[in-house]
């Protein structure tokens, strides 16, 4: 009822400003049309007033390089090693050595337990003894560079050997020049991935694996291991 109400008022409104001769043009007539509307709105109980906001493009997000800084990798309890000062290295790659050279058994820090290297021959495929189910091949035109170590436990009990998280990076220096690092493969006696017990007083037999030139010389060859700062060098090829 309140809503024809003022509809009988606009319209009266309209056609009084009309019959009183007074001429209005297109921007007065939209204005008092628009004031009409207003009015018809703000009593309408059935219209709801909402509020339309711009849109907001939003400012873009900077990129945030994080700076690059060198994280120790954990050593396994079983296996921790501890320098002079009782500090425990790291196993990254990345860190600079200390310029000291060490010992394989320093390097990889295993309690009680032994490293040597026996030898380094060229073979065309490597499978471990006693169990040939893997094997691992060369590349087209490559051969294998394969370093056996003994791994001896020289306590009286039984001692377990866990190798595959101490972030130990191994290489085969040929007297050419060339250097290769090892290959991470999946026969048991791995040198990367070790892992195993070791009765009192035995011994097992762990080899590394290169892949170099059908062509490589092995005379004069080291191998290099490099745990965090520290750096073992040790000669395999007689």
């Amino acid at each position: 009822m309140k809503k024809r109400a003022i509809g009988l008022v606009v319209a009266a409104t309209v056609l009084g400003t009309a019959g009183c001769g007074v001429e209005l043009n297109d921007k007065q007539t939209g204005e008092v049309a628009e004031y009409a509307a207003g009015l018809i709105v703000k009593y309408d109980k059935d219209y709801n007033e909402s509020l339309i906001y711009p849109e907001v493009t939003p400012s873009p997000i900077p990129t945030l390089v994080p700076k690059r800084t060198y994280v120790p990798t954990a050593t396994p309890s079983s296996v921790r090693a501890t320098d002079s000062t009782g500090k425990t290295p790291s196993g990254s790659n990345d860190a600079p050595t200390d310029g000291v050279e060490y010992t394989l058994d320093q390097v990889l820090g295993v309690k009680n337990v032994s490293i040597s290297c026996k030898g380094v021959k060229l073979m065309d495929e490597y499978a471990e003894k006693g169990n040939d189910y893997f094997r691992v091949y060369p590349s087209k035109g490559k051969k294998l560079a394969v370093v056996s170590l003994q791994i001896k436990n020289t306590s009286d009990t039984v001692r377990r050997v866990y190798l595959a998280e101490m972030g130990v990076s191994y290489k085969l220096k040929l007297a050419d020049g060339t250097t290769n690092n090892a290959q991470l493969t999946v026969v048991s006696n791995d040198l990367n991935y070790l892992n195993t017990s070791i009765k009192a007083k035995k011994k097992k037999t762990a080899v590394l694996i290169f892949e170099v030139s059908e062509k490589a010389s092995l005379k004069g060859a080291e191998l290099e291991a490099v745990s965090g700062e520290r750096k073992a060098v040790v000669s395999v090829g007689k």
